[in-house]
């Protein structure tokens, strides 16, 4: 802030837990909507649901006044990407098997 770096989190402030929410809500509403829509199976919502609960204990341990462990939960979406692509592999993998 001092330097003049834009984030989002300087943006959103303390209403940063309800931005999420509502940006974690929509993006897996979308993901379950291609899944229905392409006939995925169980293996790719399985993804899904241990990602939004991965999602789910992000926002629960969010501290905004603790840059450490925003950086930790930051970096801590690789694992919800990786999560869900693991799904989605492993849903193509037995349709295609």
């Amino acid at each position: 802030m001092l330097i003049g770096v834009k984030s989002t989190a300087l943006k959103f402030g303390d209403t940063t837990p309800r931005w999420l929410t509502g940006f974690f809500s929509l993006s897996f509403a979308l993901l379950v909507m291609c899944g229905v829509m392409t006939g995925a199976g169980a293996f790719y919502f399985g993804g899904l649901a241990l990602a939004g609960m991965h999602a789910i204990w992000q926002l629960k341990t969010l501290d905004i006044n603790d840059p450490v462990r925003c950086l930790s939960l930051f970096r801590s979406n690789r694992n919800l990407g990786l999560i869900i692509f693991a799904g989605m592999a492993l849903d193509a993998f037995f349709k295609a098997a």
